[in-house]
């Protein structure tokens, strides 16, 4: 009963009852991975998904003024034509951050103050009547003078209390 290299017969027959059922899995996987490549992600992500629901998307409100979408460039060109003043902006924009933070906690230090401070400061300036002839205060040299922006806290600002003492 052995078999012809020396082997009792059955263990020749498991040997190749077991390299094939090695060969058709290693089969069954690459070809399962090149047929599905994405859809394995998709699916344990749905999964995932399903298992473990997420709470849904709080909605932001909408817009209450059309200067709140307005590119950078355009809002300084609206204040230097005097279409809209500096400050009238930083409301505008201190009022939405207001309103949205909450949703998305995205400001932790504010310095709302001192915006508005700096957007009056802009507008008693641009009354005067040096401002349109003054070199300084042109277009070329300040391009977004009196437009309202916000940093990160990595980015050191004079008027935050980065290190405190």
């Amino acid at each position: 009963m052995n078999g012809l290299d020396g082997t009792p017969k059955n263990i020749n027959l498991h040997m190749t009852w077991f390299r094939r059922i090695v060969v058709w899995s290693i089969t069954y996987v690459i070809i399962i991975n090149k047929l599905l490549r994405g859809s394995i992600y998709l699916t344990l992500q749905w999964l995932v998904g399903w298992l473990a629901p997420q709470k849904p998307l709080r909605s932001f409100p909408p817009f209450a003024t059309s200067y709140l979408k307005m590119p950078g460039k355009t809002l300084a060109e609206l204040i230097r034509k005097r279409e809209i003043t500096s400050t009238k902006l930083v409301e505008m924009h201190i009022d939405r951050i207001v309103e949205v933070n909450p949703l998305v906690n995205a400001i932790v230090q504010t310095a709302f103050a001192k915006a508005l401070d700096e957007a009056a400061r802009i507008d008693e300036l641009m009354k005067e009547e040096t401002f349109d002839t003054d070199p300084k205060y042109s277009a070329e040299n300040m391009p977004y003078l009196g437009v309202p922006i916000t940093c990160k806290e990595i980015i050191f600002v004079k008027v935050f209390l980065m290190f405190p003492k």
